[in-house]
Formats: C-alpha cells, structure tokens, sequence
C-alpha cells in the first residue's frame, strides 16, 4: 500500500474540541466540537455532551443551528450555552438553558446585540454577561438620514456588563405565548413596519452594570460570594488602547467601579481565588504588552499587596 500524506482538506475535515466544561458534580461533560461545513464553506460549533456514567455522547444541535460556550450552573443541574438567534444575517448570540438529564434547550437572553462572554452566579440565579449596548437614538436618526456614518476614534460603543436574573429572563421568553391577542399583533406589528418598540423591550429583563462612557470591558469574573465583579478594561475598544488595559472591582448590588491600579495586563481574564480575598490576571513583565513576556499576579483586595507565583 503506498504511503499516503494527508492533504490539506484532510485537515481541514478533522474535527477541533476545545471549551472543556466539567459539571460539580463530574456526571457530565461539555465540549464544542468545531466541523467544516464544506457545502456553506465554514465551520460549524456544536456542544456535545458527555455522560461519564453511561459513556454516551450526543450533540444539543445540528447543522446551521450551532451552539457555543456551554457552562454547568453550580449545582450541576442545568448548562447554559449561546446559540446564533435571529433571522438571516441578523444572528446574535443568546444564551440558552437546558437540564442536565435533556430537554430542549431555552432561550434566557434578549440582548440586542448579542451575548459576549458570560457567566453564572454562584447562587445560581442568574448570570453576568457582556454586550454591546444598543445603538442611541441619536446614531439611528443619523444612520436613518446619512446611512453608515459615524465619527471616527470619538463615539464608541464599549462592551458592558449586564446582569441577567435567570427567572425573568424566562418570562421575556414567555411573555408571546402569555400575553393578550392584542398585544401579540402589535409586537408583530411593530417588527414588520421596522419600528423599534418591541425591540426596545426585549433588553429589560437584564440590568446594565457598567455604563459604557469611559470603559470597554473584556475579560471579567464574578466573586464567590455573588456580590462583586472583577474585570479588565481599555478606554475603548480600538486595539491601540490595549496597552491601557487596568483592573476593576465593580460591586453588583450598588454598581459602583473601583480602579485597583493594576494596569499592563495580560490578555487572560482575570479571576477570584475560592475565598474571594485575592485575584490572579496575567501582567506584562515589562513597560509594553506587546513585546514582553507575562507572568501571573496575585492582588490582595484588603491589603493592596501584589505577589507573582510564578516568578
């Protein structure tokens, strides 16, 4: 048999698994496995789930209904994932719920421009998530009159924190089928005359954190007590303001931001140790990002007092 080197559409063809999750637990596990959809010329995510008791796996969807990003709820019960959601080009990510044990996964989000990262709060409850927040009436009047024009470098629109409470997330998703006749035909009114008032709405059931005036968020994760948020974030979001890249300590329940005066930070998200007091982020070892290598940092939240571990 003649040797035979693979070609570079076998490559391509060979299936990519990453965005391991492990429930608490350990009954499941989450991946995306990434295909190449050679009719549409792309690639599609899907989360497979993993029973470690059975030894079954099996994908939550198929085709061009792709999923992403799964997450265990703490107590093991439900994953959470994004899927695109929308019609056409038009497809946001949201995220979406379902039990363990199977069922159809539920719709929780109603960002107008999508889910970025997310997370669950420790009790369960909810989620944290990042989005960009609508456009202004200001920009759509303007988009309206002159098309795509914009003012370039001065009118930003950074990436926010949102928290979005798990309960009425589902009645948003419900609101259709609960609401009077009446009411149903003017949504659908609204959204087929192109009006935005049910567009509006959808977004009521999170609650914005951060207001999007000087920070852009990127990476961020939630305290294990539930109550306060650390994140990284630029002055905007052009990739010349990554080397400006500080931390920040936001609490949830009075929305106030601290700067913690750590700047020169890494790429990485930054994360709570288990008992909160401390926070691990990757820093530049040296006055630029760009050319120096990174290290880990410990802050002491009480104390101010940075340590590297890793040094």
């Amino acid at each position: 048999m003649a040797e035979r080197f693979p070609t570079i559409e076998d490559m391509v063809a060979i299936p990519q698994l990453h965005s391991v999750c492990v429930s608490d637990d350990g009954r499941h596990l989450a991946y995306v496995q990434t295909t190449a959809d050679w009719d549409e010329n792309t690639f599609r995510n899907h989360v497979w789930i993993y029973e470690a008791g059975s030894g079954n796996r099996y994908a939550l969807t198929t085709g061009d209904d792709e999923s992403s990003n799964p997450s265990w709820s703490p107590d093991s019960r439900h994953l959470a994932y994004t899927s695109p959601t929308g019609d056409g080009d038009d497809k946001k990510d949201q995220i979406y719920v379902r039990g363990a044990d199977g069922g159809q996964g539920v719709r929780v989000s109603h960002a107008l421009e999508g889910v970025g990262g997310f997370t669950w709060l420790p009790d369960g409850r909810g989620f944290i998530f990042a989005a960009t927040p609508p456009e202004t009436e200001e920009m759509k009047k303007r988009k309206e009159i002159y098309g795509d024009f914009e003012y370039v470098d001065t009118e930003y629109r950074r990436t926010c924190l949102y928290f979005l409470e798990l309960k009425k997330g589902l009645e948003k998703t419900n609101e259709p089928y609960t609401a009077p006749k009446d009411m149903r035909e003017a949504d659908s009114n609204a959204d087929k005359d192109g009006s935005d008032g049910d567009k509006e709405k959808r977004d009521e059931s999170a609650v914005q954190l951060t207001d999007g005036k000087k920070l852009h968020v990127l990476g961020f994760d939630v305290s294990p007590d539930g109550g306060k948020v650390v994140f990284t974030a630029t002055p905007s979001p052009n990739l010349e303001d990554r080397d400006q890249a500080r931390l920040y300590l936001l609490d949830i329940a009075t929305r106030e931001v601290k700067d913690l005066g750590i700047d020169r930070l890494g790429w990485a998200a930054p994360l709570f140790s288990p008992d909160g007091a401390r926070v691990c982020y990757s820093r530049s070892t040296g006055e630029a990002i760009w050319l120096n290598n990174q290290t880990l940092e410990v802050l002491n939240l009480a104390t101010g007092e940075t340590a590297r571990p890793a040094s």
